[in-house]
C-alpha cells in the first residue's frame, strides 16, 4: 500500500503466514505447526510464543525476562517464573488455583475454565490470560497495552494489536491471501 508508506508481504509455506509492516516498524510472523502459534513483535522488543500440546500452554516474554510455562494435566496447573527464581506447582478441583507469595509481593492466581488458563502477577503489573477455543490462542498483556489474539480457522491466522490501532487478519482460500488494516482503511 504505497499511499500509506507500508510494505506488506504475506507468504504461506508449510502452514506459515508472515507480514511485515515497515511503517509501524514491526515484523510480524505467525506460524502454525503441531498446534503451535507464534508471533514476534520487534517494535515492542517482545518475543511471544504460545503452544498447545497435551493440554500445555506456554508463553515467553523476553522484555520482562520471565519464562512462564503453564500446563494442565489431571487437574494440575503449574508455573515457573525464572526471573523470580521460583518454581510454583499446585493443583486443585473446580479448575481454580490461587497462591499468594507475600515475601515476593506477588499475588498469583490461575484458573482453568473451558480451555482458559490465566495468571495475574501484580508485582510485574501484568495480567496474562491465555485461552484455547476452536483453534484460538490469546494473550492480554496490560503492561504493554496490547491485546493479542490469534486464531486459526479454515487456514486463517489473525492478530489484533490494540496499541497500534491495527486489526490484522490473514486468510488463505484458493490461492488468496489478504490482510485488511481497519484503522488505516
Amino acid at each position: 500500500m504505497e499511499k500509506l508508506g507500508v510494505v506488506w508481504r504475506s507468504w504461506v509455506s508449510y502452514g506459515e503466514v508472515g507480514c511485515r509492516m515497515e511503517k509501524l516498524g514491526v515484523v510480524w510472523r505467525s506460524w502454525v505447526s503441531y498446534g503451535e502459534v507464534g508471533c514476534r513483535m520487534e517494535k515492542l522488543g517482545v518475543v511471544w510464543r504460545s503452544w498447545v500440546s497435551y493440554g500445555e500452554v506456554g508463553c515467553r516474554m523476553e522484555k520482562l525476562d520471565v519464562v512462564w510455562r503453564s500446563w494442565v494435566s489431571y487437574g494440575e496447573v503449574g508455573c515457573r517464573m525464572e526471573k523470580l527464581g521460583v518454581v510454583w506447582r499446585s493443583w486443585v478441583s473446580y479448575g481454580e488455583v490461587g497462591c499468594r507469595m507475600e515475601e515476593l509481593g506477588v499475588v498469583w492466581r490461575s484458573w482453568v475454565s473451558y480451555g482458559g488458563v490465566g495468571c495475574r502477577m501484580e508485582e510485574l503489573g501484568v495480567v496474562w490470560r491465555s485461552w484455547v477455543s476452536y483453534g484460538g490462542v490469546g494473550c492480554r498483556m496490560e503492561e504493554l497495552g496490547v491485546v493479542w489474539r490469534s486464531w486459526v480457522s479454515y487456514g486463517g491466522v489473525g492478530c489484533r494489536m490494540e496499541e497500534l490501532g491495527v486489526v490484522w487478519r490473514s486468510w488463505v482460500s484458493y490461492r488468496e491471501v489478504g490482510c485488511p488494516i481497519e484503522k488505516l482503511g
